[in-house]
C-alpha cells in the first residue's frame, strides 16, 4: 500500500483551512466596543452600553448626533423633541419663554415632563418664568403685589422675583396698596364708623394717611359748635357748568370757583388768577355775594342763574347775547368786549311764571316753571329759543332776545337741559321733545335739521329723567332704568360702543342707573346700589379711572359716596357730591382752577374741595 507523503498531507490540511475560511463557518467577528468602525458597525464610542448615542450593538441612537471621528462622540440633538442623555428638556423648537430653553435647558420658573418636554410654570416657587409670570414672589398668598396667579396686582409694581420683590406704586394713584392705609378714594374697605364715628366720608390725606375731617358725630343738629349732623352742614347742592362748579350751601348760601372771564362767579370782580391762556380764573372757592336764601343754582357755559326760596330768577355774567334774561344790553361794564354784570340780576319772567328750574347752554338760558311751562332768552343763532320766531333783536350780528319768550306749544313740562344751541325738554307723559341747532342729531328725531319749535325725540317713552351736554348730544334715563343717548359721538359718548353719531336713541348697553349727567364729551350715570359709571372721551381723566384711556362703554369708577350726585363737567372734568357729608370731589382737567384746589394741576382721581365743610 501506498502511504501519501508528508508534503501531500500538508496541502491537504492547508486546502481544508482556507475552504473553511472562504464559507465563513469559521470566521471571527470584531467585537463591538473596541473603537474601532468594523464594516459592521454604524458607531463605535469604545463601549457597550446604550443610550448614549451609539447602542451597545454599534447602532446609532435617534436623538443623537455623532461624528465621523473614532472612538464614536455622541451628543444629544437639541430641538428635536427627543429628550436624550443629559437633555433636562426638548420641546421640539428653539424659543426662549416657553419653558424649554434653546439649548434644552429648564427655564427658571418652569417644570417640564414627558417627550417632546411639555413646560409650565410653578407659581409661588421664588422664580419668575419670563413672558408668562409677571411676578413671583415665592408664595400665593393675595395683597402681597404679586396675587396667587403670579400677576401684579392693582397699585403694587414687581422687579426682580422672590420675597420682597413687589412694592406698593407711589402714593397718588388713587389705589391703596402695601403699607398705604389710603389713597384717593380708596380707603382700603374702611368707613367712618370704622374709624369711631357715627357717619360722614372717610377722605384721604395727600400722603396717603387717612382724613377723618368728612366723619361726623350727630349733636344737637347745628354747625356752630363742631357737634354736627351731616345734613346740617356743608354742600347741598352741586352744578357743573362748562369749566366752574358752583355749590349751595345749608343756609342758602353759594359758592362757586373755576372759569371767571365774566364774572360767573358772582365774587363780584373777574377772576384773580391768569389760568390757561391767561384767560382769568379762582382755583379756590368763593362765596357768591348777596346769596343768603338760594333753593337752586346752575352754572352754565359763562352765566350762572340761581332760584331764591321765594321763587325769585337771577343772573349774572356774561351777558354777550342778553343771556341775563333782565332786558338790559348795557350793565356798564365790558368783559373783554361784551357785556357783563358782576352782582346778581332779576331775569324779567312775564307772570305769573315763578322758576322752578333753569339751564344754559352756551348762550342761551331756559327757565321751567312751577305750572310746567318753559321760557328762554339769549342767543337764538339755531332757533334754540324755541318760540318758532325768526327775528327778535340783534345781539353781535345774531337773532337773540334779551327778555323770556315762552317756549312754543309745550307744556306740563317736569324737566329741561340746555347745552350749546339746542334745548330739550321732559314732560309729565314721559317723552322728550327738543329744539335748536341739530348738526350732529341732537334733537333726536332721526334728521339733522335744526327746528326753531320742539320737535318730539323718536321711540323715546318712559323718560325719568334728562341731560344735555357738549353742543350736540343727549341722554334720558327710563323708568325701567334704561339709559339711552343720541346726537354726537365722536368720543364715545353715546356709550353704544360705538364713535358713529346716532340721530335717534340708541340704549347704553345694559347699564342701569337712576340719572345722567353730560359733559362736553364723557357721560356719568349714578346707579340706585349707588355705584358711578362713565363713559367717553378721557383725555384729562375726567372718567375717574386713574388713566386717561377713553371708553365708548360704561366703566366703573370708585366713588364712595354714601349718597349724592355726579356732573359731568363741560371742559373735560367730573365733581361729585355726597348730600349726606357735604363733600365735593372733582377730578380731571384742571386747567382754569376747576377742580377747586386752588391750583392748575390736573388730577386723574377725585380731590376734595376744600373749604366747603364748616
Amino acid at each position: 500500500m501506498n502511504l501519501p507523503s508528508f508534503r501531500t498531507l500538508l496541502l491537504i490540511v492547508l486546502a481544508t483551512s482556507l475552504t473553511a475560511c472562504a464559507d465563513g463557518k469559521s470566521k471571527k467577528v470584531p467585537p463591538c466596543g473596541n473603537g474601532v468602525l468594523d464594516p459592521n458597525e454604524q458607531c463605535d464610542d469604545l463601549n457597550r452600553f446604550s443610550d448614549d448615542g451609539c447602542s451597545s450593538a454599534c447602532v446609532l441612537e435617534e436623538g443623537w448626533d455623532c461624528g465621523a471621528t473614532l472612538p464614536t462622540t455622541c451628543t444629544p440633538v437639541c430641538g428635536d423633541g427627543r429628550v436624550v442623555g443629559l437633555e433636562p428638556c426638548d420641546d421640539g423648537a428653539f424659543d426662549a419663554g416657553d419653558g424649554c430653553a434653546p439649548d434644552c435647558t429648564v427655564e427658571p420658573g418652569w417644570t417640564c415632563e414627558a417627550m417632546p418636554s411639555v413646560c409650565i410654570t410653578t407659581c409661588g416657587d421664588g422664580l419668575r418664568a419670563d413672558g408668562v409670570e409677571a411676578c413671583d414672589d415665592g408664595n400665593t398668598a393675595a395683597g402681597d403685589g404679586c396675587g396667587a396667579d403670579c400677576t401684579v396686582e392693582s397699585g403694587w409694581t414687581c422687579e426682580g422675583e422672590g420675597p420682597g420683590s413687589c412694592g406698593a406704586i407711589a402714593c397718588g394713584d388713587g389705589i391703596a396698596a402695601g403699607l398705604e392705609a389710603c389713597d384717593g378714594w380708596d380707603v382700603h374697605g374702611n368707613d367712618c364708623v370704622s374709624e369711631g364715628f357715627d357717619s360722614g366720608t372717610l377722605l384721604c390725606n395727600g400722603d396717603c394717611t387717612l382724613d377723618t375731617s368728612g366723619c361726623l358725630l350727630c349733636g344737637d343738629g347745628t354747625c356752630d359748635d363742631g357737634e354736627v349732623c351731616a345734613q346740617d352742614c356743608g354742600a347741598t347742592w352741586i352744578s357743573v357748568g362748562f369749566a366752574h362748579v358752583c355749590a349751595l350751601m345749608t343756609g342758602g348760601r353759594a359758592y362757586c370757583w373755576g372759569y371767571n372771564h365774566a364774572g360767573q362767579l358772582g365774587n363780584g370782580r373777574l377772576g384773580a388768577e391768569a389760568c390757561f391762556f391767561d384767560i382769568p380764573c379762582d382755583s379756590s372757592p368763593q362765596e357768591v355775594l348777596g346769596a343768603e336764601d338760594l333753593m337752586f343754582i346752575h352754572a352754565g357755559f359763562s352765566t350762572t342763574c340761581a332760584i331764591k326760596e321765594t321763587g325769585g330768577l337771577s343772573c349774572w355774567g356774561s351777558n354777550q347775547y342778553g343771556q341775563l334774561g333782565d332786558g338790559v344790553m348795557d350793565h356798564g361794564i365790558l368783559c373783554g368786549t361784551s357785556d357783563c354784570s358782576l352782582a346778581p340780576v332779576s331775569v324779567d319772567l312775564a307772570l305769573p311764571m315763578m322758576a322752578a328750574t333753569v339751564s344754559s347752554g352756551y348762550y342761551h338760558t331756559c327757565a321751567m316753571g312751577l305750572l310746567g311751562e318753559v321760557a328762554c332768552w339769549g342767543s337764538n343763532q339755531s332757533g334754540q329759543l324755541g318760540d318758532g320766531v325768526a327775528t327778535h333783536q340783534t345781539c353781535e350780528g345774531t337773532d337773540c332776545s334779551a327778555t323770556p319768550v315762552t317756549v312754543s306749544n309745550l307744556s306740563n313740562v317736569q324737566q329741561i337741559a340746555a347745552a350749546g344751541q339746542f334745548t330739550c325738554a321732559l314732560r309729565a307723559d314721559g317723552t322728550v321733545w327738543c329744539w335748536g341747532a341739530n348738526d350732529n342729531g341732537q334733537l333726536g328725531n332721526g334728521t339733522t335739521s335744526g327746528s326753531n319749535v320742539p320737535v318730539q325725540v323718536s321711540g323715546l317713552t318712559g323718560v325719568v329723567q334728562i341731560a344735555a351736554g357738549g353742543g350736540n348730544f343727549a341722554c334720558a334715563v327710563r323708568g325701567d332704568h334704561s339709559v339711552w343717548c343720541w346726537g354726537a359721538n365722536a368720543d364715545g359718548q353715546l356709550g353704544d360702543g360705538t364713535t358713529s353719531e346716532r340721530h335717534t336713541p340708541v340704549q347704553v348697553g345694559s347699564l342701569t342707573a337712576t340719572s345722567v349727567s353730560c359733559g362736553s364729551n364723557h357721560v356719568c350715570a349714578r346707579r340706585a346700589d349707588l355705584g358711578t359709571w362713565c363713559w367717553g372721551g378721557n383725555s384729562a381723566g375726567q372718567l375717574g379711572t386713574g388713566d386717561m384711556v377713553s371708553s365708548p362703554v360704561p366703566v366703573q369708577i370708585s366713588l364712595p359716596l354714601e349718597e349724592g350726585t355726579v356732573g359731568a363737567g363741560g371742559w373735560y372734568f367730573t365733581c361729585a357730591h355726597s348730600t349726606f357729608s357735604g363733600i365735593v370731589g372733582c377730578w380731571g382737567n384742571n386747567s382754569l382752577g376747576q377742580l377747586g384746589q386752588g391750583n392748575l394741576t390736573d388730577s386723574l382721581v377725585p380731590v376734595i374741595v376744600p373749604g366747603l365743610v364748616p
